[in-house]
């Protein structure tokens, strides 16, 4: 997505990937949920020292992610994976 410059966050890459893994499971579609716990994993790694998850430095809106979007969309993914109930609770 074009290197590592202002529009390159990898923290919100990982969560929109798992995001979209999760919404896979959901639907049945997944055949080994392998790839969803990875991700999983990814996402609670970048978790914030206050319990949400912080991309960019825009407070969100219709076109971008802000934290609450970021954080709700998160515990989403982890609560979907299963195993990362401290980062849920830490989160809430």
């Amino acid at each position: 997505n074009g290197g590592d410059g202002p529009f390159s966050d990898r923290r919100l890459a990982a969560l929109q990937f798992a995001s979209a893994l999760a919404e896979a499971d959901r639907a049945g579609l997944l055949t080994s949920r392998t790839a969803l716990a990875r991700a999983a994993r990814l996402v609670a790694d970048g978790q914030g020292r206050d319990g949400g998850w912080h991309v960019g430095d825009a407070p969100g809106g219709p076109t971008t992610w802000g934290d609450a979007l970021a954080t709700a969309m998160a515990v989403g993914v982890l609560r979907r994976a299963g195993g990362h109930a401290d980062t849920v609770a830490k989160a809430e």
